[in-house]
């Protein structure tokens, strides 16, 4: 799985098809919750989030992105940045550094793992979360009971998963039921909200 092609014009096709809502559920939370700390983002994509960090809160913000080109960009954009607040780290789950975190980012990166690849990860970035500490994820959600439920399908399942999985060689075929997997990590939610008529869900897990 590699997101080096589309990196260039990734941003701008999730605003595309999804409005300022890909933006606002992942920066919303920040309003109330504000990251604190030492702060783990994974597949962080070219870095457009950062700016929204309160760095005054922040001792150590450490960000894993799989991507070489994404991770070029996030770096350009926040050159501004001292190094010595920011670690950018090439590479995977298995690159993040030997250390606890107060905060774990993992917007729109659970969906792309295949589910026995999920339930490792899952563990692993669990081990890395202090006791206390807060997990914020952002990912798309099926709603049954939506009446879009129809388009959202068509438009993950159908368009993007087809569009990605050329582009990207995406690992998954569908969307998992999220929750399970935090509940078995004896996580606990503190923080909910949808957006796109569910089916974009934010949640923050302690």
């Amino acid at each position: 799985m590699n997101f080096d092609l589309v990196a260039p014009y990734y941003d701008r096709l999730a605003a595309l098809v999804f409005g300022p809502a890909i933006k606002r559920c992942q920066t919303d939370v920040f309003i109330e919750m504000i990251p604190e700390g030492k702060v783990l983002i994974l597949g962080g994509g070219t870095g457009w989030i950062i700016p929204y960090f309160r760095f005054d809160k922040i001792q150590k913000l450490t960000y894993v992105e799989s991507s070489f080109n994404m991770l070029k960009l996030a770096k350009e954009k926040n050159s501004n940045i001292s190094p010595a607040v920011i670690h950018f780290i090439h590479g995977s789950e298995k690159s993040i550094p030997n250390e606890k975190y107060d905060c774990i980012i993992s917007n729109f990166v659970m969906d792309c793992f295949s589910e026995k690849r999920l339930e490792k990860i899952m563990i692993l970035l669990r081990s890395h979360l202090n006791d206390g500490g807060r997990w914020y994820c952002s990912e798309f959600k099926q709603n049954p009971i939506s009446y879009r439920t129809f388009w959202q399908r068509y438009i993950v399942q159908s368009l993007m998963r087809f569009f990605f999985k050329i582009t990207t060689r995406l690992e998954s075929d569908s969307l998992y039921d999220f929750d399970l997997y935090f509940l078995q990590n004896d996580l606990k939610e503190i923080y909910s909200k949808d957006y796109c008529g569910g089916f974009i869900v934010t949640k923050v897990w302690q």
